[in-house]
């Protein structure tokens, strides 16, 4: 008797799409300004608080990357996460002063604009003909990301002419290295085409690097940027090493922002190659008798 072993070798295209929630998200940043929630100041010195956790990572994101199976049980993957629409951040200061006595309310949006990470991985799985569970984990390494932070302050009536001031800030990050993981299945239809679904997990925070003043809107119009004094920094960079001047608020330390996340991912596999590489032992009696 033969006995054969066989081990089925395969690359795969892997597409999909899928929503990221926040996960143990930060409430605050670094200055103490707060993500998402609201501050009222009350007649009587307080301040009231309701905050909600954030992660400028959640939101809806398409996935595409390029897998190999060594055999039927373990492979690798190099995917890409895109955020598509990703979640904004809204705070609101309720009767904010400012340093002139002006009383009004001060917003801040934060969201971040497309992302790509990058998730080199790791994949195991049971190996069965037509329903697998798997497992996946990596490394994320974020190739672009980017956020847009809008300060928004509106004056009360009374207070002056009444006037909303829109400050654009474009932020950009150094780069870090995170975590991924993900548990799924996935559903044979044929040898080339499968459905799978999985849920996954993102966990990276990014320091800021800069932010940049892209614009200011003054009721709607567009109020231009050389007009501003030459003390109004259009530019601030941060670092972990750095001496803050009063003076000069071009440069700030650093702080992490969140990007964790924890989703779903639903979408198709597309088999591009199989390879069977079988390997033959024949028994001392078998091979006797091909000479008999």
């Amino acid at each position: 008797m033969a006995i054969s072993s066989v081990d089925a070798q395969e690359f795969y295209l892997k597409a999909g799409l899928g929503y990221g929630f926040a996960q143990t998200g930060q409430t605050m940043d670094g200055t103490g300004a707060v993500y998402s929630g609201s501050i009222t100041n009350n007649n009587n010195g307080t301040e009231t608080y309701s905050m909600k956790n954030a992660s400028l990572g959640t939101g809806l994101k398409g996935v595409i990357g390029l897998g190999y199976m060594f055999n039927k049980y373990v492979g690798v993957e190099l995917n890409a996460a895109i955020g598509i629409a990703n979640k904004k951040y809204t705070f609101t200061d309720n009767n904010y002063i400012t340093t002139d006595s002006v009383t009004g309310v001060l917003s801040y949006t934060n969201q971040a604009t497309t992302t790509v990470f990058l998730m080199p991985s790791l994949i195991i799985q049971n190996g069965g003909d037509k329903w697998n569970i798997y497992a996946r984990f990596g490394v994320a390494l974020p190739v672009y990301a980017q956020s847009t932070q809008h300060q928004i302050f509106a004056n009360y009536p009374g207070a002056g002419a009444v006037e909303t001031d829109d400050y654009e800030w474009r932020q950009k990050y150094n780069f870090s290295l995170g975590f991924t993981g993900a548990a799924g299945v996935s559903y044979k239809l044929n040898d080339n085409l499968s459905l799978f679904a999985e849920i996954n997990m993102i966990s990276l925070s990014l320091y800021l690097k800069e932010s940049d003043l892209k614009n200011i809107d003054v009721d709607g119009q567009s109020y231009p940027l050389s007009q501003l004094p030459a003390s109004f920094p259009q530019k601030v960079t941060y670092s972990k090493k750095v001496t803050v001047d009063p003076n000069d608020q071009s440069q700030e330390p650093t702080f992490a922002v969140p990007y964790s996340n924890v989703g779903f991912t639903v979408g198709v596999k597309l088999a591009l190659a199989h390879h069977n590489s079988s390997k033959h032992h024949d028994t001392l009696r078998e091979r006797s008798a091909r000479f008999n």
